[in-house]
């Protein structure tokens, strides 16, 4: 048996940190919240089942792959990771 499975989501104005750092050299810092759009993440699952001959075992795999787009700032500057 083969199945397969995925989801999908997508964030509009989602709430991230914002810090910035002084650049006098003391050390201090302001973190304030910002929206920001374009935050997703999926994922999809493939999985296989199947009885071997004798139908008293049975044989699985399965496989998983996800990607994410995660927006926010570092010192002030808008960022994204994607892993």
């Amino acid at each position: 048996m083969l199945a397969v499975s995925g989801n999908f989501n997508y964030v509009v104005n989602a709430i991230v940190n914002k810090t910035t750092y002084n650049d006098d050299g003391s050390g201090n810092r302001l973190t304030t919240y910002e929206n920001v759009n374009g935050n997703y993440n999926g994922s999809v699952t493939i999985s296989f089942n199947s009885p071997f001959r004798n139908k008293k075992f049975t044989y699985n795999t399965m496989t998983t792959g996800n990607y994410s787009n995660t927006n926010g700032f570092v010192n002030g500057e808008k960022t994204a990771v994607i892993v």
